[in-house]
Formats: structure tokens, C-alpha cells, sequence
């Protein structure tokens, strides 16, 4: 916006054109997606025992439905990639910050997904790929991404 403050406007002129937004009004642009992190880990050995990587996503990467739904019962069972390997995910972090039972999240997030059409995106947190670490869920600049 600072170093192309040209663009920003045309952006904007060419929205409120488009939308009929009067010239006092505000231009929003809003994020329409639901984008979950999924924590990836690259390969690692304990106690001599190799763990296969789980970092196989890209940056952004679209699940279809079931997929999508497949890590999202994984991520609220509890278990944690960095202890069991690849194959389980969530750190047992949910219920304090989710009273709601699992199967009832589940359903109503399935519901969701279902009624509003929504594609199944999911961010990279942790690794893209074997190589490329991130601190922090990539996610928290997705919203800046994906505009």
C-alpha cells in the first residue's frame, strides 16, 4: 500500500466503481475462506527410530472435503506428530479452548463446510517441506495472500 500507493487506489477506484460504492463510503475487502494450519514436521529420529516426515503440504494446499475432514478428526484425538509420528495430529490443545464436544464441532463444522460451499484450504505451520521452516502458522498472513 506504501510502496505502490498508485495500485492501491486504482484497486479501490475499481471496486467502488464495480460495487456502486458512493465515494464516502469505505472499500472493504473481505477474506471469504476458512484456512485451518496444519502443523508439519520434518523427518526426525528417536530413539533410533526414523518418523516419516509430515510436511508433504505447500504454502496453501486444497483438500477436497473428505480429506480435509480426515485431519480435522485427527487434530481432535489429541495426538501429536512430534510423539507418534506422521498419521496423527493435535496436541491435545483444543479443550481448553473449546468446551464443545468433539462429534458436535465435527458436525457442525461439516454442516458448515456442506451449506456454504466453502473449498477445504489448509496453511502450512512449522515446515514446507524438508527444508523451509516457519516459526509460526503461516496463516497468520494468509488473509494478506489470498486478497
Amino acid at each position: 500500500d506504501i510502496a505502490k500507493p498508485q495500485e492501491k487506489y486504482l484497486a479501490q477506484l475499481g471496486s467502488r466503481l464495480y460495487r456502486k460504492i458512493a465515494a464516502t463510503e469505505p472499500v472493504n475487502f473481505p477474506v471469504a475462506a476458512v484456512i485451518g494450519g496444519r502443523r508439519n514436521n520434518p523427518p526426525d529420529v528417536l530413539n533410533g527410530i526414523n518418523i516419516r516426515p509430515l510436511c508433504v503440504f505447500n504454502p496453501i494446499h486444497y483438500q477436497e472435503i473428505p480429506e480435509l475432514f480426515m485431519d480435522y478428526v485427527c487434530s481432535v484425538t489429541g495426538k501429536s506428530p512430534s510423539t507418534t509420528g506422521a498419521g496423527s495430529e493435535g496436541a491435545l490443545t483444543k479443550g481448553p479452548f473449546n468446551a464443545i464436544m468433539a462429534c458436535a464441532d465435527l458436525n457442525n463444522c461439516m454442516v458448515s463446510f456442506i451449506l456454504t460451499g466453502y473449498g477445504g484450504f489448509s496453511s502450512a505451520a512449522g515446515w514446507i517441506g524438508p527444508e523451509f521452516k516457519v516459526e509460526h502458522d503461516i496463516s497468520m498472513i494468509i488473509p494478506e495472500l489470498w486478497c
